[in-house]
């Protein structure tokens, strides 16, 4: 009995020898340390009137981090948006929310007046902040323009006017931030232009809607094109009415034939736009989206590409992320290649568009 017992010792002694001797030479599957996580924060009007265009944005973020997840990326990345209704005290308190409790790195929001309104939130905070629409005035040191140059749209458009032997043209523009620059760097164009007489100009205040009065006026100086810088509802508006004036003019614009979902009113237009999205961004996003129009959502998906590929490149840095896209090119899905002045400014060349079967198309030269 006392042998047995001794027999089974050494036999489990021997065995306990063993399995620790395979588990130290089996290798063990260390776990992957997690990624630090860089958040991306976006303040849009989701509701009222250009809700349209919010949540075109938001459906564009959505649709670029399922892109990202079969990435292998440096950084594991965060989005959150917030509906800032296109009103400066809601949106003041949603970027407030995404800086101060949430601690976004970066930040994307839409419309002059909203970026306006954001830009100080941002910049006391060096958060990289991305601005479609553009702003007034300075913009500090963290934002980033992404309307492009007044002055190359407005060229754009006069050397369009020029090429179609249009001689006399009128400016109708809304009073908004951003618009009036645009403007005013338009009229400015066509009064150096040759060929071109400017021959009545006008600015609209936002909730104007009754326009009998003025298309009277526009229609009495018989121009051949008045370009409409003005936004949805009132471009439609004004359109209508003009028609009713004299079916003989023209209308015009930069970027607004986009904005109204019926485009049918503008049907077999042509209009200036930048930037514009790529064929591929576009038919990926409405097949995306079940939708016929992107409603300037590649502004959105481009930020977010040019931000990923900077703190990719840069780091979980800020300033160096500024720095890696100040003055650099980039290609992107969205836009395809664009580059950013040294003033953070976007520069990509502007297109001629045209209202075809409902849809806005490249024109075929």
């Amino acid at each position: 009995m006392k042998k047995t017992a001794i027999i089974l010792f050494i036999l489990l002694v021997c065995i306990t020898s063993g399995w620790i001797l395979l588990n130290r030479s089996m290798p063990t599957e260390t776990p992957e340390p997690e990624k630090p996580v860089i958040k991306i924060g976006a303040v849009l009007p989701l509701s009222g009137d250009v809700a349209a265009i919010g949540q075109a944005f938001q459906q564009a973020i959505q649709m670029f981090e399922n892109d990202l997840a079969s990435r292998d990326t440096r950084f594991a990345y965060a989005f959150i948006v917030e509906d800032g209704q296109f009103k400066p005290d809601r949106s003041i308190a949603a970027a407030q929310k995404l800086v101060n409790l949430d601690h976004v790195d970066a930040l994307i929001s839409a419309g002059t007046p909203i970026n306006n309104v954001v830009l100080p939130i941002t910049e006391k905070n060096k958060v990289l902040f991305f601005a479609s629409g553009g702003f007034t005035g300075e913009y500090g040191s963290y934002a980033f323009d992404l309307l492009p140059p007044r002055d190359i749209q407005a060229a754009a458009l006069v050397r369009e006017l020029e090429n179609r032997n249009i001689s006399s043209v009128s400016v109708v523009c809304s009073n908004l931030m951003g618009w009036i620059d645009l403007c005013e760097e338009l009229k400015n164009r066509i009064e150096k232009s040759e060929s071109i007489k400017l021959k009545d100009s006008a600015v609209v205040q936002p909730s104007d809607k009754d326009f009998g009065i003025l298309t009277i006026k526009m229609a009495a100086e018989k121009p051949q094109m008045i370009v409409t810088l003005l936004v949805s509802p009132q471009l439609e508006i004004f359109t209508k009415v003009l028609a009713r004036q004299d079916e003989a003019i023209q209308t015009t614009t930069i970027e607004g034939f986009i904005y109204p979902e019926d485009k049918s009113l503008f049907e077999g237009k042509w209009f200036m736009n930048t930037p514009v999205p790529t064929e591929d961004y576009a038919a990926r996003f409405m097949a995306y989206t079940n939708t016929n129009t992107t409603n300037l959502s590649e502004m959105a998906y481009m930020a977010l590409e040019v931000l990923v590929a900077a703190y990719e490149k840069a780091g979980h840095d800020n300033e160096a992320a500024a720095k890696a896209i100040e003055g650099h090119a980039f290609v992107t899905e969205a836009l395809g290649d664009i580059s950013f002045t040294a003033n953070r400014q976007l520069v990509v060349e502007p297109v001629v568009l045209v209202i075809k079967d409902g849809a806005v198309v490249r024109l075929e030269k």
